[in-house]
């Protein structure tokens, strides 16, 4: 083909792309408007209801007032009698419960009525977030896939996994002030390229791994894990407190862990899995929720994904903390344990995952 004919055709398929992107996120704005229209029409009849029955719960209190009011009246004017059978027969018409013949029901105060709604919402906020970046790097990876710098048509040859944008916290109060406790203990973290398997691709800035297919020309070295897709980190953590938080995106789960210099590095047994033996601590991620492992034993976790994951190490305490972080902070397990080693954070990859080591926020480092 001509090599003007082959620009014009390009620059007409690139164009025909361009409107359908116009089209497909003009028509999920008309969506997203209808959406919007249904919650709040909801939550307004929630709003009614609310009052409704606030104005009832009011009007039944102001009665009972007003009774209440009455029977003290009665009662000052009964104990001046002399007269005793009137005081005897009138005395137990004085006791009888305001709410007799009535159903009673517990006030709720009226932020308890939303609570549920907001909480969905915030979940919402993080589900559309998490799917608009997942099929933003697959349209990144369909673009890019047979493509490199030029506009060189290479096949086969597939692009370098892509870092994904860190996750935006709109923390309240409460939480933030828990977040930035932990951040006090902030450590520096790096993957350390000799432990990688050869199927994890390293990345930076920030730091991260991507499990992909093929496998990386990683020399061989005695550390290296050679069966699992795991990596541990440079830095151990030997004592006082540490904390790191992570994210991830893609594939079907990811391990966040710690674990003994001494895990297994050659083959694919429990020994060299981490979670799966005395040496190590996880939890495994997924969209569906979590599971906790050690020494072969899983505890489940039931709490809604979250792509952020902090981890607070307190070895001398001997506690190993995970926590959910997105618009709250959520604790989602404990280990406790008599830690006799320094602890390495470590990751597994899932197939098309890829974790990220959030940049480092305050805090004095690694202090041993």
């Amino acid at each position: 083909m001509h090599p003007r004919v082959y620009h014009i055709t390009e620059q007409v398929s690139a164009s025909a792309v361009l409107e359908d992107s116009e089209a497909v996120f003009a028509d999920m704005a008309v969506r997203l408007e209808k959406t919007k229209a249904e919650v709040r029409a909801r939550l307004e009849a929630k709003e009614r209801a609310v009052v409704g029955r606030a104005e009832k719960d009011v009007e039944m209190l102001e009665k009972d007032l007003e009774e209440l009011r009455r029977r003290d009246q009665e009662i000052s004017e009964l104990l001046q009698t002399e007269d005793n059978t009137h005081f005897l027969q009138a005395a137990p018409l004085m006791c009888v419960p305001l709410t007799a013949g009535r159903r009673s029901r517990a006030l709720s105060l009226p932020t308890e009525a939303f609570s549920a709604a907001r909480r969905a919402l915030c979940h919402l906020r993080g589900r559309m977030e998490e799917v608009c970046r997942e099929e933003v790097d697959k349209i990144s990876r369909a673009v890019n896939e047979n493509y490199v710098s030029g506009g060189e048509c290479v096949k086969g040859e597939k692009a370098v996994p892509a870092s994904f944008p860190l996750s935006s916290l709109s923390l309240q109060p409460a939480d933030q002030r828990m977040r930035a406790a932990f951040l006090r203990f902030s450590c520096r973290l790096s993957l350390d390229p000799d432990t990688a398997h050869p199927t994890l691709v390293l990345l930076e800035g920030p730091q991260g791994a991507h499990c992909g297919e093929e496998p990386q020309s990683y020399p061989p070295h005695p550390q290296r894990f050679d069966s699992v897709a795991q990596v541990l980190c440079r830095e151990g953590q030997f004592g006082g407190a540490s904390y790191w938080e992570v994210e991830w995106r893609g594939g079907g789960w990811v391990d966040i862990g710690v674990t003994y210099r001494g895990i297994g590095r050659k083959g694919g047994g429990k020994p060299c899995l981490l979670g799966r033996n005395e040496n190590s601590w996880r939890l495994r991620c997924t969209n569906a929720g979590y599971a906790a492992w050690h020494d072969n034993r899983k505890t489940t976790v039931a709490a809604p994904p979250c792509p952020r994951i902090g981890v607070f190490l307190e070895r001398q305490k001997g506690a190993l903390s995970f926590y959910g972080v997105s618009d709250t902070v959520v604790l989602l397990h404990t280990f406790r344990c008599p830690f006799s080693q320094p602890l390495y954070p470590a990751f597994r990859l899932d197939l098309d995952s890829t974790l990220l080591i959030c940049p480092h926020e305050g805090g004095n480092g690694n202090v041993p």
